[in-house]
């Protein structure tokens, strides 16, 4: 998906919280998660059943978390990298 990678590497370098920003490096961007996570849909026929729709969705649900109110910062953080 055309700039996805990009916001989701912008949204990980936002992380205050060190381990947190550490694990999300390792876990997204690394070539070899490429195959698995970056290409496949999240659905076979309904939801962003398109190759990247996996990392679109998660993508979505990560900007509904840190956009959301009222949450302290451990839990959105987590929220974030969790999506």
């Amino acid at each position: 998906v055309p700039g996805l990678l990009g916001q989701v590497a912008c949204m990980i370098d936002s992380l205050t919280i060190e381990p947190l920003r550490s694990f999300a490096r390792r876990a997204l961007l690394k070539k070899e998660v490429v195959p698995g996570y970056w290409q496949s849909p999240a659905s076979r026929h309904h939801h962003h059943a398109f190759p990247g729709g996996l990392a679109k969705h998660s993508a979505e649900v990560a900007v509904a978390v840190s956009t959301a109110n009222g949450l302290p910062l451990l839990e959105q953080e987590l929220g974030i990298v969790y999506a």
